[in-house]
C-alpha cells in the first residue's frame, strides 16, 4: 500500500522511483496474479491510470509501459 501511495507524490522523481520499484516487484514475483490483485486493491491501478495524464514525459511513458505489460490496460491520449 505505501508504494502505491507514492504514485500520488507531487515530485516526478519520487513517482519515477515508485514506478521503478513497482515494476521490479511485478517482475520478480512468481505469483503475478496475486501481486496485481494487491496493487488493484491498494488503489495502484487507479493511480497509474491518473499518471497517464502526468506532465512529465518519463512518468507518462513508464506508466503506459507498466499498465500495458502488467495489467493489459492503456489509455491513448489524443
Amino acid at each position: 500500500h505505501p508504494l502505491c501511495d507514492l504514485l500520488s507524490a507531487g515530485d516526478s522523481r519520487v513517482i519515477l522511483i515508485a514506478l521503478d520499484a513497482l515494476e521490479s516487484v511485478l517482475r520478480i514475483n512468481n505469483n503475478l496474479q496475486s501481486v496485481t490483485q494487491l496493487i488493484e486493491e491498494a488503489g495502484g491501478v487507479d493511480s497509474l491510470e491518473k499518471l497517464q495524464e502526468h506532465e512529465n514525459t518519463k512518468v507518462y511513458q513508464k506508466t503506459v509501459q507498466i499498465l500495458g505489460r502488467e495489467f493489459r490496460l492503456f489509455h491513448i491520449l489524443i
